[in-house]
């Protein structure tokens, strides 16, 4: 485990509605931002080392906390007690690190940065911590200073550009009217077009569209069987035609689901029909000659027919009459379809 960064807190007991500010402000470093604080009402007792426990402190911190108020500059300028040692060890540091100084930072709690900031801190930057209101996000930002993880970060350096080109670039540098995201995207959006007519004609474009009569074929028997399961009602359910076609069979009435076209070439030749009936005489074959034979004696004009089109990711959807059909719709569309022929015969069982 990484070792927690020790934070020494230098402020003066101006009051004691400061000292426990100071409390609160080293418990949410604590608490809240995983520090190791080390505070003179956490760490300094009865009988302890005054000058020894403030040596050790702003030696080994690795950040040091001035909390400035017009009282602790009036030590530290004048030397005068804890506040006036800690300062001369302080303001020795701040010289040793001149510009490159990350260890002390100054904490303005109260009045101005003149009347709280000890001589030699007035032209460092001060972090602001004045508003109660604020204090959650003051401290929160103040973290963000310890750990030297700021807002704003700088990027990283790019290549030398290529000064050749500096005519050209500015030209299109010109160009502020929006016309050019403008264009980009309808650019984009015919190349998307085009890919897409493009699917098509191609084997992947085929497969896609396959796959999805897959899925369909699949999520259809996964029903028949739950529904054969929970209700007394046998949904028979066979696949024929080289796994092309699938038919259900609930009592004297089918739904057949018939994949349909030529794969080789194109995918506007692919379509899915469904048909539905009454067949009293059907019974189930290993057959596929005699399954065939059946399925054909039954079609109607009101056969529908699903063609394949393709969304912008590509996915497949179904279309009938210009209405949009998710796999997940064909498959209620085929239990629709048979409970509808069921329910148009009107010989519709109680099976309970």
């Amino acid at each position: 485990m990484e070792k927690p960064l020790n934070i020494f807190i230098s402020y003066s007991w101006d009051n004691d509605a400061h000292k426990d500010w100071a409390v609160k402000l080293a418990n949410y470093l604590i608490e809240k931002g995983g520090c190791d604080v080390t505070l003179d009402q956490y760490d300094l007792s009865t009988g302890g080392n005054m000058v020894h426990f403030m040596e050790k402190a702003v030696v080994e911190a690795d950040k040091v906390l001035l909390i400035l108020t017009p009282n602790y500059k009036l030590k530290a300028d004048g030397r005068q007690g804890g506040v006036g040692m800690e300062y001369s060890m302080i303001s020795q540091g701040l010289y040793t690190m001149q510009s490159d100084n990350k260890k002390f930072l100054p904490i303005l709690r109260a009045g101005s940065l003149v009347e709280s900031a000890p001589t030699y801190v007035q032209t460092t930057i001060y972090h602001d911590m004045t508003n109660d209101l604020l204090f959650d996000k003051t401290a929160f930002d103040l973290l963000r200073v310890i750990y030297d993880k700021p807002k704003l970060v700088k990027p990283k350096r790019g290549s030398v550009p290529d000064f050749k080109e500096s005519k050209k670039l500015a030209k299109t540098n010109t160009i502020s009217d929006g016309f050019a995201e403008s264009a980009g995207k309808v650019l984009k959006a015919r190349q998307l077009r085009k890919e897409l007519d493009a699917l098509y004609k191609s084997e992947q474009g085929v497969k896609l569209v396959v796959d999805s009569v897959i899925r369909i074929f699949a999520a259809i028997q996964h029903k028949a069987s739950t529904y054969s399961l929970e209700l007394n009602l046998p949904i028979h359910q066979e696949v024929y035609n080289n796994s092309n076609s699938l038919r259900l069979q609930a009592e004297d009435y089918f739904v057949i689901a018939d994949y349909v076209g030529f794969t080789e070439n194109s995918v506007r030749l692919i379509s899915l029909k469904l048909s539905s009936g009454g067949d009293k005489y059907y019974q189930p074959r290993n057959s596929n000659s005699v399954v065939n034979l059946i399925g054909s004696l039954y079609k109607n004009e009101n056969d529908l027919k699903f063609f394949p089109q393709f969304n912008d990711d590509k996915s497949v959807r179904w279309e009938l009459n210009e209405i949009e059909y998710t796999e997940d719709d064909l498959v209620k569309k085929v239990f629709s379809l048979l409970l509808e022929a069921m329910s148009n015969e009107g010989n519709v069982q109680d099976h309970g």
